[in-house]
């Protein structure tokens, strides 16, 4: 019989539209192979973004998982400066609800030996604590570095609500890594952050992708348009800073350098994108590979953030160029240079793009071989072996704890 594991996450992992809802809806498929899986989530909290999920959706997605939908009961949190007075985070503590604390608390008091999943830090300040077999705590980003960067980047008036906004963060998330059995990371450098926190046992989980077979990729004749691609929700602050700094600060010169340039940008996004010329804004896509066929690179500008992304191991299974800031390859095995370009400013994206462009109207053979080298670099890191190898872990785990 398989022993019980109870997975508690503050957004319902439907669609597998971005990061966040795709590494939670691979984790939890992955684990019921080997655990009898609970998902736990609001019926109805803030999602911040116009996707909505059904029990449905949610039993269709993950055949063979129960699914427990909690009432989220309260009103959304009305923003850093109004919450100062609270000592809990706007961010995340207002999903630490007594519903959701009293339902994970009975469904482990149903499952004697069941493990505790927890997501985020939300949902982590509801269920630290309670008693379970193991306790996991494994958010996908060391989200107070994010809150931080961020603030940085507002508007001096802003500047000491987002202060003390990450400050309450980062005491939330040092409660949960020394609280929880074992911290579960999405990379080495997140990890570090973890133990430096106080965390007893830290494991690395990382951050994959579906398998996919390496794409052809598109020729380049001279003066054509050479097409790069970007993918994330621009509801995600830190894509939207990178985006309005790439259209309106990077793109001319890339354009000057590496002549006429078509920008795909795939990913949710409001009204308030920064139009410029051969830039194309799709929106929330049903399939992204489609968008990586016709491409003949994928860019990260990406300044804030924490985590790995998703997209990039993506791109190199599928055999894409990357042109990315360190801080947007952080935390994967890729190395400048051998496995991807890098670029920390506009001129280093049009160094970039020329160097790319030269590559594929020549036939340069480099150019395979940095793809190759990516692709063999993440080849390990996708879904079923990564959460394969999670269980594993918790198994290990709780034999340890006996």
């Amino acid at each position: 019989m398989p022993r019980p594991l109870v997975f508690a996450t503050r957004r319902p992992p439907f669609p597998p539209d971005n990061g966040t809802r795709i590494r939670s809806l691979r984790l939890a498929r992955g684990l019921s192979e080997r655990f009898e899986v609970t998902l736990v989530t609001f019926a109805d909290g803030p999602a911040y973004d116009a996707a909505i999920a059904s029990r449905e959706d949610l039993e269709t997605a993950l055949p063979g998982v129960r699914v427990e939908l909690v009432p989220y009961g309260r009103r959304p949190p009305g923003g850093a400066r109004r919450n100062v007075l609270r000592r809990a985070s706007d961010t995340f503590g207002h999903y630490a609800t007594p519903s959701l604390r009293g339902a994970l608390g009975r469904l482990l008091d149903e499952r004697p030996g069941a493990v505790l999943h927890l997501e985020d830090p939300g949902v982590a300040l509801a269920g630290l604590g309670l008693t379970s077999a193991l306790t996991a705590y494994a958010p996908h980003n060391i989200e107070h570095r994010i809150m931080r960067d961020i603030g940085r980047h507002m508007p001096t008036a802003h500047r000491p609500f987002m202060e003390l906004e990450w400050r309450k963060l980062a005491a939330e998330e040092r409660r949960a890594w020394r609280a929880a059995d074992l911290c579960v990371a999405v990379s080495e450098v997140d990890g570090a952050t973890m133990r430096e926190g106080g965390a007893r046992d830290v494991e690395v989980c990382p951050n994959g992708s579906d398998q996919h077979a390496p794409l052809p990729l598109p020729a380049l004749r001279a003066g054509e348009p050479l097409r790069l691609l970007f993918v994330g929700s621009l509801r995600f602050w830190p894509y939207a800073y990178a985006m309005s700094w790439f259209v309106r600060e990077a793109l001319p010169a890339v354009r000057a350098a590496a002549g006429p340039v078509v920008l795909d940008v795939v990913g949710e996004h409001d009204d308030e994108v920064i139009p410029a010329p051969d830039v194309v804004y799709h929106g929330r896509v049903e399939s992204v590979p489609p968008h990586y066929a016709q491409t003949h690179a994928l860019v990260l500008p990406v300044f804030q953030g924490s985590g790995t992304r998703l997209k990039v191991v993506e791109a190199a299974l599928l055999g894409r160029p990357v042109i990315s800031t360190a801080l947007g390859v952080e935390g994967l095995p890729l190395r400048e240079g051998e496995t991807y370009l890098r670029a920390e400013d506009g001129a280093g994206f049009a160094a970039a793009a020329k160097r790319l462009r030269a590559e594929l109207e020549s036939g340069d053979p480099a150019l395979g071989a940095r793809c190759a080298a990516a692709r063999d670099a993440v080849a390990d890191l996708t879904w079923p072996r990564i959460a394969a190898e999670l269980a594993e872990r918790y198994e290990a785990q709780m034999t340890r704890v006996r």
